[in-house]
């Protein structure tokens, strides 16, 4: 399969709770998780659909996207990086043992984004002018 590469734009709030996390742009899931982040911002936020539609703009199979995805958060607890969403809520939600599953931390952060109104990201692909 041919893989479209594709930038964010309109993503900085999403970015910083991202990298204040520990989730670094140079693990496959971080642009995943950007993507999966801003479908669930969207009208109708199925998670049961979110994988897939993310693979979809990816070309990739839905199973790498829940992988990647997993592997970057599950890094990001066992360095108790995610204490630092604590800052954004003003309260203790997260402690040291504190464990979130893909689907809650994606839509933790999706509605911080939509508290804040951040403006809404978009895919478009490397080789577009915008």
């Amino acid at each position: 399969m041919n893989e479209v590469k594709y930038k964010v734009v309109n993503s900085e709030e999403a970015q910083n709770v991202l990298l204040g996390c520990g989730i670094y742009p140079t693990k496959k899931g971080y642009n995943y998780l950007l993507a999966a982040i801003e479908i669930f911002r969207g009208p109708t936020h199925n998670l049961c659909d979110l994988y897939k539609q993310v693979a979809n703009i990816f070309q990739v199979t839905p199973a790498s996207v829940e992988r990647c995805i997993r592997t970057c958060i599950n890094e990001a607890f066992y360095t108790s990086s995610f204490m630092y969403l604590n800052k954004f809520f003003r309260s203790d939600i997260f402690k040291q043992n504190t464990y979130l599953s893909s689907g809650d931390f994606i839509g933790i952060i999706a509605t911080y984004l939509d508290i804040i109104d951040a403006p809404a990201m978009k895919w478009i692909p490397t080789d577009t002018k915008e």
